[in-house]
């Protein structure tokens, strides 16, 4: 993968390695560390399908559970005037980011249980992202916005399998 460079990506890795520190989501990736998490994270949507036109259901389930990470396409990335300072005009970086995260919903598991469950998952990680931020290497989050919990039924979307997804978006700024 390039590295991360700039304003842009620069963020969506301070955001992954927010993500990654946060304890839930490292036990719902099955991950010993931040390090391990980080492979469940991937920068704007999972790798090509192996054919590279569309993913087989094994191939796409060998991913859950996992996060996706991308700039909003629309009100992404800003930069804002704040002053004029002694070497001349002053900025400060404001943007959005769009964070999926989903998981197999698990087996033996009833749909109140199941959607219970996952709203205190994503519940916890919305928490931890909080206390993350704006740490050491971290992301300085200014708001968090639950878009959506979405559930992925056979019956409707055989290719994804009985699985569960919420869509966060995380508002980021340097401080003004």
């Amino acid at each position: 993968m390039v590295a991360a460079s700039g304003p842009i990506s620069l963020v969506e890795d301070h955001l992954e390695a927010t993500l990654a520190a946060c304890g839930t989501f490292q036990t719902l990736v099955e991950a010993e560390d931040a390090t391990e998490a980080k492979a469940s994270i991937y920068n704007d949507a999972l790798p090509e399908p192996a054919n590279g036109v569309e993913y087989t259901k094994a191939e796409l389930t060998g991913y859950y559970p996992y996060a996706t990470i991308e700039t909003d396409p629309e009100g992404g990335y800003e930069m804002i005037f704040d002053a004029v300072g002694a070497g001349g005009h002053d900025y400060r970086d404001a943007g959005r980011l769009i964070v999926r995260i989903a998981r197999i919903v698990p087996a033996n598991t009833g749909i109140a249980d199941a959607e219970r469950g996952w709203k205190n998952t994503i519940g916890n990680i919305l928490a931890e992202l909080w206390g993350n931020a704006g740490g050491a290497g971290y992301l300085a989050i200014a708001g968090v916005v639950l878009v959506g919990l979405h559930r992925f039924h056979p019956d409707d979307e055989p290719g994804m399998g009985d699985a569960q997804g919420a869509t966060i978006a995380v508002e980021w700024g340097s401080e003004g």
